[in-house]
């Protein structure tokens, strides 16, 4: 498949994974964290192992590139040696997931010194004329509280913490420079001002890499929209796979020449061994053909197809491969008051199977319709076998469905929800915020009005939003719906804050049921207020909170 570069991340705020000699606690200490079950996990490599990597990599023409996390994601080396900190800790290897607020200490000198060290040891193991140093989700609070930071901040001149992070960069970057390698880091580091002569790797989306090539520095393109196969089939299947094009629309032909390739991201620290295969096959064939042949015109039924032939190698090899996407896509309108619910097979030859509240199976032919608040379940077959899980939803009547929606702040292009309706279609969001149902915005309120032909009767109003605090997603501080005739005049109706703390560990949702004593209305406005800024207990504290929404009932 001829994937000729192995980037290796080895140092994370849940496990340190280098053997390092100058700083043996980094293995001894850093390595290892405590689950919350009371049982250990962890590990590392020995230089010795690898060496072995690379060996095995380079007798098969694979550059091995490693990254060493600065300056956030750094937890697990600050529980290690906590006085390169801002408080000088204690600390311990992280056993939750997301991004952290303890960095490294850009104002102390002996910071840069520890680094220095650890990336002599990391030269001398690895022959690649690249080394990626990370610089992504760093969050500036410890910086912004420390007085060693800021005054680095007043003697370098800088006028913020964005600025500090470009020093911390830059002068980590002179450094490499200086021993003959080259910079990589992720899209983050041209917040403040880019290092002279990095390469960003562009993983929030394509802009990081549009905007470096434009500036001249080289790019690597790998989009969590089409290039994290550690992401469900839901959200990047093998068809979103192979419309990947790795150069940023508006560049010039030779800005285009500074894309240097992409990658496909399979972060396995939380990915048993068993199923990385299932999650890295067959969506690696697309992003192989798609990054060596770069076909400018794209036939999937015809890629598909010699996917499927491919899969008597893979047998051969004893890859243990998983599903092309998706067994059955849902789609459903709601018109003259039923629901007109369409099934498709994920991909060619699949039989669809399906209930309606649990009654007499049917196989799927055609549009069904149904009324009412009903509880569909779908599958699909190839040829005598079940073809992934079952697809379940919950669809809900409510007079909302024939309202215009209008007033929408704007949301994230990257949770859409599947546009503006989605927030009155019947459907509702799984406890998977990438299930393509949630509608999110960063640092914004939520508002929508909807309106409708006629005056309706209404005495109730139920919305449900998400919370995952450790993506940084929050309830809203406030639900307020308000009503109006005329659309000129609202009033307020009800009111409600959340019932689920903000510290409340886990993935959920909450359904908020705003009632009031029946009135007129044309209109319906509902304000949901942003959480604001992720507070200061926050691993992210100071970041802006997402809000995330699915459905809002009117009854």
């Amino acid at each position: 498949h001829k994937m000729n570069v192995l980037h290796w991340h080895l140092t994370e705020d849940q496990g340190w994974r280098i053997e390092i000699n100058q700083y043996p606690k980094l293995t001894e200490v850093g390595s290892w964290r405590t689950e919350k079950d009371g049982s250990t996990y962890g590990g590392f490599y020995t230089q010795e192992q690898i060496k072995e990597v690379i060996a095995y990599a380079s007798q098969r023409g694979i550059a091995v590139i490693p990254e060493i996390e600065l300056p956030g994601h750094s937890v697990a080396a600050l529980a290690a040696y906590p006085q390169y900190s801002c408080t000088g800790g204690p600390f311990e290897v992280e056993t939750d997931w997301g991004v952290f607020k303890d960095v490294y200490c850009a104002g102390n000198d002996s910071t840069f010194a520890f680094l220095e060290n650890i990336l002599d040891e990391v030269f001398e193991l690895f022959p690649s004329e690249y080394i990626h140093i990370g610089g992504d989700e760093s969050p500036k609070f410890r910086w912004e509280h420390c007085a060693k930071c800021q005054k680095r901040i007043a003697d370098e001149g800088h006028h913020d913490e964005h600025e500090l992070q470009s020093y911390f960069i830059q002068r980590i970057e002179n450094y490499i420079n200086s021993k003959g390698k080259k910079l990589i880091g992720w899209d983050e580091i041209l917040e403040g001002g880019l290092a002279q002569g990095a390469t960003v790797q562009s993983w929030r989306g394509f802009e990081g890499a549009a905007e470096a090539a434009k500036t001249g520095h080289d790019a690597i393109v790998s989009p969590t929209s089409h290039a994290y196969f550690d992401y469900g089939l839901e959200a990047t299947d093998l068809e979103k796979v192979y419309s990947f094009n790795p150069i940023p629309e508006g560049l010039t032909d030779l800005e285009s020449k500074h894309i240097i390739g992409g990658e496909c991201n399979m972060w396995t620290e939380r990915a048993p061994q068993n199923t990385i295969d299932s999650k890295v096959f067959p969506r690696i064939l697309a992003m192989s053909e798609v990054l060596w042949n770069y076909p400018t015109e794209r036939n999937y039924d015809a890629f598909y197809d010699r996917v499927q032939n491919h899969y008597k190698r893979l047998d051969q090899l004893g890859v243990d491969y998983g599903l092309e996407t998706i067994p059955v896509h849902f789609n459903s309108e709601h018109t003259d008051g039923e629901f007109k619910i369409t099934l498709k097979p994920g991909t060619k030859d699949l039989d669809i199977h399906y209930q309606i509240n649990e009654s007499q199976v049917f196989q799927y032919d055609s549009t069904f319709s149904v009324t009412g608040t009903n509880h569909i379940k779908s599958w699909a077959t190839k040829g005598l076998k079940t073809y992934g899980e079952a697809f379940n939803i919950d669809l809900y009547q409510h007079k909302g469905l024939d309202a215009t929606i209008s007033g929408l702040n704007e949301y994230y292009e990257g949770y859409t929800g599947g546009g503006d309706n989605c927030i009155a279609d019947g459907l509702r969001g799984t406890t998977n915020f990438r299930d393509g149902r949630w509608q999110g915005y960063s640092g914004q309120n939520f508002t929508s009005t909807l309106s409708f032909e006629t005056i309706q009767k209404v005495d109730s109003v139920i919305t449900s939003f998400f919370q995952y605090n450790l993506s940084w997603i929050f309830m809203p501080s406030k639900i307020t719906v308000y009503t109006s005739v005329d659309g000129l005049s609202y009033f307020n109706r009800a009111e409600l804050e959340p019932q689920i703390s903000a510290k409340a560990e886990g993935e959920f949702f909450e359904e908020f049921v705003l009632t009031f004593p029946e009135v007129e209305a044309k209109y319906i406005k509902i304000k949901a207020e942003n959480y604001g800024k992720c507070p200061d207990w926050h691993p992210a504290a100071g970041s802006d909170a997402w809000l995330f929404v699915d459905e809002i009932r009117v009854y």
